[in-house]
């Protein structure tokens, strides 16, 4: 059933981005902040689920899977408004008297694949950096991690906003289904295999 819901998912996501509603920074700041209460208010859930995947200690999964997304985020809300501001630079001789700056806009519609070795540090980290640039995401965690990846896909719409943040679980049926959609851009971490063929993938909408 998910497989034939990715389709309308990712054209839901595309139709809040169009709306604009990603684009403000108070969004994006009030998403962040909801992020890191996410991860907060679940250190110990986040931390058993990775240990139930991998046998991870509970100090090491600290480590990597709370404090570096958590770090992101910090950092982020450190520097957004700054990073968000147009920037201005000189205007070619060519174009006088005009006046020219450099504006940051979203992208539009990231998918984020999650690895299994770090489930929850590379689909956070990488969802905060999008939700940073005012992006709608689709996240798709490792099937590889069963018990991360149920808890992200239960929590996720719990604290984020669900019409600009999705999560879709599943093996290789929901990632070709996925990887058949148009993104505007895709965020992996992994192996080369799977590499070459998100690669092909991205290559026909020249993502």
């Amino acid at each position: 059933m998910i497989v034939e819901q990715i389709p309308e998912w990712v054209e839901h996501l595309r139709t809040s981005f169009d709306s604009g509603r990603t684009r403000p920074i108070s969004w994006r700041i009030g998403q962040l902040k909801a992020l890191r209460a996410l991860i907060k208010d679940h250190e110990d859930e986040i931390c058993a689920a990775v240990q139930a995947d991998m046998g991870r200690p509970h100090t090491e999964s600290f480590i990597a899977e709370i404090g570096a997304p958590l770090s992101e985020i910090e950092h982020i809300l450190k520097n957004l408004a700054s990073w968000v501001r147009n920037e201005h630079v000189a205007s070619p001789l060519a174009n006088f008297p005009s006046r020219s700056y450099i504006q940051r806009d979203p992208l539009g519609v990231l998918l984020i694949i999650g690895p299994w070795n770090y489930p929850i540090q590379l689909l956070l980290t990488p969802l905060a950096d999008a939700i940073a640039a005012g992006n709608c995401v689709l996240m798709k965690p490792s099937e590889l991690a069963p018990n991360a990846s149920a808890l992200m896909n239960k929590l996720v719409p719990q604290y984020l906003d669900k019409d600009c943040i999705k999560v879709v679980e599943g093996g290789i049926p929901e990632s070709t289904a996925l990887l058949a959609e148009r993104f505007d851009h895709i965020v992996y971490t992994g192996g080369e295999a799977v590499a070459r063929i998100v690669m092909e993938a991205a290559a026909k909408h020249l993502t």
